[in-house]
């Protein structure tokens, strides 16, 4: 499955799509930018959520874009939360938006 995630720096919102294209779960959270939340922090808000708990194992590719990763050091914050959260995504692409 894949997960893209649209992120302001207020709210995110996160779509779940299956294989064929079909959205199989959408949910919102708060918005994360690089220059203000750490990796670790990301990690551990995202981590406690069910909605990540029941389908992290089962992703295969990320997307995220949000305000801040236009600097490649700042995407690789973002880029380090995804991939601790969703360890099994082959693909991790984190965008400016």
């Amino acid at each position: 499955m894949i997960i893209v995630a649209d992120s302001g720096s207020m709210k995110c919102d996160w779509a779940v799509v299956s294989r064929d294209g079909r959205v199989v779960k959408e949910f919102k959270t708060m918005g994360f930018h690089p220059l203000f939340d750490s990796s670790t922090l990301i990690e551990k808000i995202l981590g406690h959520m069910s909605e990540f708990k029941t389908i992290a194992s089962q992703i295969e590719e990320v997307y995220f874009y949000g305000p801040g990763n236009e600097i490649p050091q700042r995407a690789r914050i973002i880029e380090m939360a995804m991939r601790n959260i969703f360890n099994n995504a082959e693909t991790v692409e984190v965008n400016d938006d």
